[in-house]
């Protein structure tokens, strides 16, 4: 869903749409994007912060303009000192503004409790494996061993197996198996509760019989299961 006039209020967005942040959002092949809010489709799925709104992205990702540089570099006298000085600390800006601009770290610092944090450091992980796999590539063709980059892949691939398993693992606790015997104890009560609470309301027995009976073939319709395992799935996001 579109962020609406309110929500986009609330994010409190400059008269310029040049100036407006990219939110986060997860297309529908699953894969989390960060799009610009004129972008977004009714087709992509927005997750929320624990106050309602977007996840938002101010800055561009990558590395930092060099007009953004909090400090003039040195004189062409100035020591080696001051010139090593100018460095270091230059590196170490560049280092925390990649930091503040990544997708997970900006998640993790809105919302620690988002099950986005998983599924991103998901695809990192895979991201940064077929690095590992295109550089043993190249290791090999310029003649020099690959073996250390084969360690380090199979290493990222058994993080990404165990990140993998805690995604379904957190998935499958927040879906339930409509066939299962469970669900049919817990239905069954379900449907003994609503009728009681139409004979309360004095509704005739006839009534109660065809309102039940409808009510049931609705929950018995595949298109109900597909639509209730959609919304389950969405849990999860």
């Amino acid at each position: 869903m579109i962020p609406d006039r309110e929500e986009l209020k609330l994010l409190d967005l400059s008269a310029d749409p040049t100036e407006w942040p990219q939110i986060k959002v997860i297309q529908e092949s699953g894969i989390p994007v960060w799009k610009y809010i004129p972008e977004v489709t009714a087709e992509d799925h927005i997750p929320r912060t624990q106050k309602g709104l977007p996840y938002c992205m101010y800055k561009q990702p990558g590395r930092p303009k060099a007009s953004e540089s909090s400090a003039p570099p040195p004189a062409d006298d100035a020591s080696a000192e001051e010139v090593s000085r100018y460095k270091i600390t230059e590196r170490l800006r560049l280092k925390d503004s990649a930091i503040d601009v990544d997708p997970i770290v900006q998640i993790a610092r809105s919302d620690v409790d988002s099950s986005a944090i998983l599924q991103m450091s998901i695809i990192a992980l895979a991201e940064e494996a077929a690095a590992l796999k295109y550089d043993r590539a190249t290791a090999e063709r310029s003649g020099e061993m690959g073996s250390s980059y084969s360690m380090k892949r199979i290493k990222a691939l058994e993080s990404l197996v165990s990140k993998w398993t805690d995604r379904k693992r957190m998935l499958d606790a927040t879906s339930v198996d409509l066939d299962s015997h469970a669900f049919g104890v817990v239905f069954k009560l379900i449907v003994q509760s609503f009728t009681e609470a139409l004979r309360t309301s004095e509704v005739d027995q006839e009534t109660i019989d065809t309102v039940i009976s409808n009510f049931v073939n609705v929950i018995n319709n595949d298109e109900w299961k597909s639509e209730a395992k959609s919304q389950m799935s969405n849990l999860g996001k």
